[in-house]
């Protein structure tokens, strides 16, 4: 049964690796003008090799491509900022004390769990970044290590492969994995291993075998079932030498998020910026190489003689003297050859090239906030607004496809291994879904808008107010200054809880009241004495003398 469940993976991915062939020999040419280090689709023997740059003759787009990568690492996952935090569809829950404190547990141990230094998530999330700008599909497989600490491992395409189902989600991989008879040992029991395997690792332990991850749907899947081989998904390691199952398991959640940068209707592998402008690409690579020739023949220009003797003699050192060079009347009998060449017009065609690489790649889009650093709050406020809205379908896109999956991956693990902490009552009695809201800069700069809204109105108002002042009665500054804070992405414990303000407004009312108090005692006393001398002097019988209560 193992053995043919292997001849089944093996046959499928002979099938998955047939229908992307045609896109390999375009992904290997992306790699030669874009990023040289990342080779293997068509040349299998690419990391024993150094990268080739000898082709190149232009980094704009190599830049270009390490720039996007950075500010989709700075716009969606910053490493110093909650780029997420945890809800669900129902207010009432998310306002429970209890959720809130759970939800904020949770999220604590995941970025404590995702930033340790054990871990290993910011350099793979920036590799998944720059695969995705280059070849427009990126995969991060999410696992354990056996201290039990998470481990992040950015895929490279060349050795993965992935499926749709019927919704449109990639919920079908393939990975290859080349590991010496050593590591493979390590990896599997050796009990599990082909015999040819075990004996490299005696006679030529260094020996690279391939082997098949595969991720699947479980036909035989079980929601109430924990045993590994009912959970959602089949996890199935399989070597190609002797096509054997050396392991074989289950995951509940997808281990593979796998992302693209942009599709058409039934295209199942992404684009990207550098696929959209190959062809400006390399264009700009040519034309550089161009230039450099002319420039070269500029600076050592090829030179013409009347006679061959003159060269074969000419000396080109500085302070040299060629005898036999100018004629009888001081003409010269050697010349440089002209050119022709049109620096100028060579150099603004470059440049234009240039900024259509730098537009597909949005270099242009994050340069405006750096360059214009004296803009005003409003202007600040636009320029994130159009940024939001031009990074909107890549950036929600990502967070959909890479990051929410990897977030499901990260829960599931650190629930398993007994890390978190129970659900609240609320939860569990609702049985409401605990859904992920992004907090990053990017989703600060979609609501850019709002804050724009609120600021020009305010600025409408007040020159309004200085003449009828009830006009401001019309607006909740409290609510406004929770929704500016929330929009410009103020920490929230930087501000005080709804339940702080309440009691704070409580302790002023009763600071006001016993002020009032205070100073309301002298009247009362005063009126007291007064009412009780007015009391004594009705009393007092008239043959007497009236008491004498005005001041002496």
């Amino acid at each position: 049964m193992a053995d043919q469940l292997a001849k089944d993976i093996i046959k499928m991915h002979g099938i998955m690796k047939a229908e992307r062939s045609n896109f390999d020999s375009l992904y290997q040419e992306i790699a030669q003008k874009v990023a040289p280090e990342y080779g293997g689709f068509t040349d299998k023997n690419y990391q024993d090799k150094r990268p080739d740059r000898s082709l190149l003759f232009d980094s704009t787009a190599p830049s270009a491509l390490e720039k996007l990568a950075s500010a989709l690492d700075d716009m969606l996952t910053p490493r110093n900022a909650r780029w997420h935090k945890l809800e669900t569809n129902d207010k009432k829950i998310n306002d429970d004390r209890d959720f809130k404190i759970w939800a904020s547990e949770v999220v604590d141990i995941l970025f404590a769990s995702r930033y340790s230094p054990r871990s290993n998530f910011a350099s793979q999330i920036h590799e998944c970044y720059k695969g995705l700008g280059g070849f427009g599909t990126t995969s991060l497989f999410v696992d354990k290590t056996k201290e039990g600490y998470l481990r992040y491992r950015s895929e490279h395409l060349a050795g993965v492969w992935i499926r749709e189902n019927m919704h449109g989600y990639i919920d079908y991989a393939h990975r290859e994995i080349e590991y010496t008879a050593e590591q493979a040992i390590d990896a599997f029991t050796k009990e599990a291993l082909p015999e040819e395997i075990i004996i490299a690792q005696e006679k030529s332990p260094a020996r690279k075998f391939t082997f098949v991850h595969c991720i699947k749907p479980n036909p035989e899947y079980d929601p109430m079932s924990k045993r590994t081989d009912r959970m959602k998904y089949k996890s199935v390691y399989i070597s190609i030498t002797g096509e054997k199952v050396v392991q074989e398991g289950g995951y509940r959640t997808f281990r593979m998020p796998t992302s693209r940068y942009t599709t058409m209707p039934r295209q199942l592998y992404g684009s990207s910026p550098a696929i959209r402008v190959l062809p400006d690409i390399k264009t700009l690579n040519e034309m550089e190489k161009t230039i450099l020739q002319q420039g070269q023949k500029s600076v050592n220009p090829v030179l013409l003689a009347a006679k061959d003797i003159l060269l074969s003699q000419f000396a080109l050192i500085p302070g040299s003297i060629n005898y036999g060079a100018i004629g009888e009347r001081g003409d010269q009998l050697v010349k440089e050859m002209p050119t022709g060449a049109n620096f100028p017009l060579g150099l603004e065609l470059s440049d234009r090239r240039r900024e259509i690489i730098n537009d597909a790649f949005l270099v242009n889009l994050f340069q405006i906030l750096v360059e214009t650093p004296t803009m005003t709050a409003t202007e600040v406020l636009e320029r994130a607004k159009e940024k939001g809205m031009l990074l909107a379908p890549t950036g929600g896109r990502q967070q959909s496809e890479l990051l929410g999956g990897i977030i499901e991956c990260e829960i599931d693990i650190l629930d398993q291994m007994g890390k978190l902490p129970p659900k609240p009552q609320i939860l569990i009695d609702s049985g409401a879904d605990v859904s992920v809201l992004y907090t990053s800069p990017l989703n600060q700069a979609q609501r850019a808008g709002e804050g724009l809204a609120i600021q020009r109105t305010l600025e409408s108002v007040t020159p309004l107010a200085q003449t009828k002042p009830e006009v401001l009665d019309r607006f909740n500054f409290d609510k406004i200054t929770k929704e500016l804070a929330d929009i410009n992405g103020l920490k929230a414990e930087l501000m005080f809880s709804d339940d702080e303000m309440a009691e704070m407004n409580a302790q002023k009312a009763q600071s006001a009241e016993a002020e009032q108090l205070l100073n309301a005692a002298p009247v009362v006393a005063n009126s007291a004495k007064a009412f009780a001398e007015t009391q004594a002097l009705a009393q007092t019988p008239s043959n007497q003398p009236l008491p004498n209560i005005l001041p002496q």
